[in-house]
């Protein structure tokens, strides 16, 4: 067979400038076996902004990668993917982080 037939088709044009923006990592939590409550508070609310803001960013990729899906080149697809993984992947470190030291201070 004809190795060029059975090549991907290149991109139908140039490839979207995505406008996603991670979210900042939120401050390491403060340490559970001395935090005051007020502290632990404060470190919750921005753990959970951070994981409310990346999980908007990883929708954002996505919904970038479907609108764009026929004009990206298959390193371009594989791109944002990592993004999201990457994203994803900071939430869950970002909240095991956080829990460790929760854990800490109820456990006092």
């Amino acid at each position: 067979g004809d190795l060029a037939a059975r090549a991907p088709a290149a991109p139908a044009g140039p490839a979207p400038r995505i406008t996603c923006d991670p979210p900042e990592r939120p401050a390491a939590p403060p340490d559970g076996k001395t935090a005051d409550e007020e502290q632990m508070r404060k470190a919750e609310a921005a753990f959970r902004a951070y994981v409310d803001q990346g999980r908007k960013f990883q929708v954002c990729i996505e919904r970038a990668q479907k609108e764009a899906f026929g004009r990206l080149s298959v390193a371009e697809f594989i791109a944002l993917e990592g993004l999201v993984l990457q994203m994803q992947a900071s939430m869950e470190i970002e909240a095991e982080r956080f829990n460790r030291q929760l854990r800490v201070f109820r456990a006092r």
